[in-house]
């Protein structure tokens, strides 16, 4: 009888969390949801291609988990895949369990001796649930995962980079049905920009999560305007400050967004104008960017590690909207931002200068004359390692739950 009550909690679950995606749908326009039938496509085509690898096929998978289900039982932290690597670096290996997207997700934790277990084709069953009404394998999916977080025993941060992706939702929803042990973290990993129409169609990551952990008071003001029932804790940007010298020769770079024109043609205009002014540069598309760019830009992509770019000598940032913008105001570097027109998005964090599309030449001018480029200091410079403030929020977050138990 224990078993099929479970079972029945299962299709709960997955009914609750296949509305809370829909509910997420629902704000996305054709273009996006276009976007995401294409995905489905291309997962049914990973799955049955993935089928036919050795690595990747259900008995070697159940026998990879069997011997980290062993493994993972009690772990303080869990870390839905490695985009917080360096976080995860900073923490006791016995204390964290991957949950591993991939098979480079699996070296990783084997070379660093830390728990892993590999999902297999979750997204694939989630888009089959949502587009076809199909939820029979995720349930199974979802009871065997189910049965690990129960033998969960201690206190568990289970630790997210987005609340509204298919992978994302699935773990969250289950380690909620736990939250007596489990706490679900979402780590802002982009910063949102504020809209002067049609706020409210924005996705935010984070909307259903009880806890989340932000990089400074600017994005807890955004949050808490939309977001009412989570608790907000600023730790600073999810990786340290890395060592910027106090100055370099001039270096820019563009820094694209994923919305295509009429941005791609903006930033072609901008490049121009930077040749003919004899300013060397180089463009850095957004990771989600998958629009044709103009032959100009495509001349001069920015192929270096996120690390390298953030390094070194000072360099000057130009762009729209994006998270690597602030990245670079914080670090140190000069952030010139650019104002499609009056009634779009604008930064909700602070940048050096700000301009006008049509200003573009008088921005190239304003570049012209700093043939050297110096680091500017920001107040983040004092910053605790990020292990400490990882751990500073972990105790901030024990301090809200006890509050609320005693009343």
């Amino acid at each position: 009888m224990k078993k099929y009550k479970k079972k029945y909690e299962i299709d709960d679950i997955c009914k609750i969390m296949l509305n809370d995606y829909n509910a997420v749908m629902k704000k996305l326009d054709l273009f996006y949801i276009g976007k995401l039938n294409k995905g489905f496509m291309l997962q049914t085509q990973l799955y049955f291609e993935n089928n036919k690898k050795f690595w990747i096929k259900r008995y070697f998978i159940n026998i990879m988990n069997a011997f980290g289900i062993i493994m993972s039982k009690n772990k303080k932290f869990i870390f839905v895949g490695l985009r917080y690597k360096q976080l995860l670096n900073g923490l006791k290996s016995d204390e964290v369990l991957i949950i591993a997207r991939s098979k480079s997700d699996v070296i990783y934790a084997l070379r660093n001796r830390i728990a892993f277990i590999l999902v297999h084709n979750i997204v694939y069953f989630f888009y089959k649930a949502y587009f076809e009404n199909n939820t029979k394998s995720l349930e199974s999916e979802m009871y065997r995962f189910y049965r690990l977080f129960s033998l969960q025993k201690e206190i568990c941060y289970l630790i997210l980079t987005s609340d509204t992706h298919p992978q994302d939702m699935f773990f969250s929803s289950l380690a909620n049905q736990f939250n007596s042990v489990f706490r679900v973290l979402c780590i802002q990993h982009g910063m949102y920009a504020d809209f002067v129409v049609n706020d409210d169609l924005v996705v935010r990551a984070g909307e259903r999560t009880p806890f989340n952990v932000l990089y400074n008071e600017t994005s807890k003001k955004y949050y808490s305007k939309y977001i009412k029932n989570s608790e907000f804790f600023i730790m600073g940007p999810p990786w340290d400050i890395p060592h910027v010298r106090d100055e370099g020769i001039r270096d820019v770079v563009l820094v694209g967004t994923d919305e295509g024109s009429p941005f791609s043609d903006i930033f072609q205009e901008l490049s121009n104008l930077l040749k003919k002014n004899k300013i060397n540069h180089t463009y850095r598309p957004h990771p989600s960017d998958t629009n044709v760019l103009p032959d100009g830009l495509l001349q001069c992509i920015d192929t270096r590690s996120k690390d390298d770019l953030l390094s070194g000598a000072p360099k000057i940032f130009i762009g729209f909207i994006s998270t690597l913008l602030y990245e670079a105001y914080i670090c140190g570097h000069t952030v010139f931002s650019i104002v499609y027109h009056r009634h779009f998005a604008k930064t909700n964090f602070d940048v050096d200068a700000a301009f006008y599309a049509e200003e573009l030449p008088f921005l190239c001018s304003t570049i012209a004359r700093q043939t050297v480029v110096r680091k500017r200091y920001r107040n983040q410079d004092n910053l605790l390692p990020l292990s400490k403030r990882f751990i500073n929020v972990i105790n901030d977050i024990e301090f809200i739950v006890a509050k609320k138990q005693n009343g």
